[in-house]
């Protein structure tokens, strides 16, 4: 919250009330525990898609859109991680 000049429960509220699906919250923002002084606040760990669409703000229509152009990013990213793998594993056996 520091970091982007907020307030951390504004960034907390954000959070919660975000428009993505329950799947995508639940594997991008994990509860936790935020501690400052002698005092324990609600927080979370954040991953970066996360952070993007946090940081976006999106109305609920947008929200699941880029909650599908991520999941396929991360799909083609896979796709090719393996491909260039079983590519270097034909190098290496020639």
């Amino acid at each position: 919250a520091c970091h982007f000049k907020r307030m951390h429960q504004n960034i907390v509220d954000k959070i919660e009330y975000l428009n993505c699906s329950r799947e995508f919250f639940t594997r991008n923002f994990i509860p936790g525990t935020y501690h400052i002084y002698d005092d324990s606040l609600r927080g979370y760990y954040i991953t970066l898609d996360g952070l993007m669409l946090l940081q976006l703000g999106l109305s609920l229509r947008t929200m699941r859109y880029y909650e599908s152009c991520i999941e396929a990013f991360h799909e083609a990213e896979t796709v090719q991680v393996h491909s260039a793998f079983r590519r270097h594993q034909r190098e290496v056996h020639l």
